[in-house]
């Protein structure tokens, strides 16, 4: 594929586990993501993402850290290193994120 449009504007959200929501394109790569007041992922990730707040804040938590990433804020998580998403805030924080497997 050269090319192509992820029209995230018409798409709806889907239920993707308790307090998140997705919209994802035909590159199942490519995504957005909402995590509402309260989300905090049980499970330890170790995909590599390129991702951008678009609202709210988020925290990643990695094994030896945390980070908060705010609205506009960009992160960059190599692929094998141990991360989990939180959002405490009173918000719901939205994601643009590149995911590689």
């Amino acid at each position: 594929m050269r090319h192509m449009r992820a029209p995230f504007s018409r798409m709806e959200w889907s239920p993707a586990a308790p307090l998140e929501s997705k919209k994802t394109c035909a590159d199942p790569r490519v995504s957005m993501l909402q995590f509402d007041p309260g989300f905090s992922d049980p499970n330890w990730c170790v995909n590599a993402h390129i991702g951008l707040v678009l609202s709210g804040s988020i925290e990643l938590e990695f094994e030896d850290s945390g980070e908060v990433y705010g609205e506009g804020d960009a992160f960059v998580i190599q692929g094998g290193t141990r991360h989990r998403a939180r959002n405490s805030g009173p918000s719901p924080v939205r994601l643009f994120i590149v995911t590689n497997p």
